[in-house]
């Protein structure tokens, strides 16, 4: 894929995507966020095409979360995380990218997004905060994401926390593991749950060294 992720099962109309595994990378959850955008921008063309030929139209939803997992040697998943991917892509309008809390942290400012305050997903506990994303911000790096942030203790904290995230990214990039299971941290990446089915159908189509964390 062109933005680095791992299709890990296809189940259906659907697909489980990591970013993170098996090759970790600084900007996995922006590029997880990325190819979630270009999948729906495709569907433009494509359903131009099948129009033409009085095909019916088609509608993606795409649902992505960040959080720890455990992958077995073949690459199964086991954890809590990719359950959150797939009701937050079942939570997601068509033709939408949709992502938690803990995705929005590790990309803020490199997206423009729609809050769509706390949501009660099936089959998940406490209630989930979830964001839309409309568009990129036009912002390159996360670095200049912090260059533009005000001088205050907030901002401060803002940029440790990030440059505490960046660090723990890299550290992951570098480890070599011979294990047969391995533990992605939070934050490493993470998991893209995607569906697509005519779009008239009224149905969801759509690790490494612990460092400490920034002092406040």
């Amino acid at each position: 894929m062109r933005f680095g992720g791992y299709v890990a099962r296809q189940l259906g109309d659907g697909l489980l995507i990591y970013f993170g595994w098996p090759t970790a990378r600084e900007d996995d959850p922006e590029r997880a966020v990325r190819a979630g955008l270009a999948i729906v921008d495709a569907m433009g063309p494509l359903n131009a095409t099948l129009a033409a030929s009085a095909g019916p139209r088609l509608a993606v939803r795409i649902g992505l979360h960040t959080g720890p997992v455990v992958i077995a040697d073949g690459g199964e998943v086991f954890g809590e995380t990719a359950n959150v991917a797939a009701h937050v892509q079942g939570a997601a309008a068509p033709d939408t990218v949709v992502i938690t809390a803990a995705t929005q942290r590790l990309v803020a400012g490199m997206f423009v997004v729609e809050d769509r305050g706390p949501q009660v997903l099936k089959g998940v506990r406490d209630p989930v905060t979830l964001y839309r994303v409309v568009q990129p911000s036009g912002v390159r790096s996360r670095l200049a994401v912090a260059a533009d942030l005000p001088d205050t203790p907030r901002s401060r904290r803002s940029i440790r926390t990030r440059r505490w995230t960046w660090r723990r990214s890299r550290a992951a990039a570098r480890r070599r593991s011979d294990r047969v299971l391995r533990c992605a941290r939070e934050g490493a990446g993470a998991l893209a749950a995607a569906g697509g089915r005519p779009a008239a159908a009224e149905a969801a189509g759509g690790g490494g060294r612990r460092l400490a964390p920034p002092e406040s």
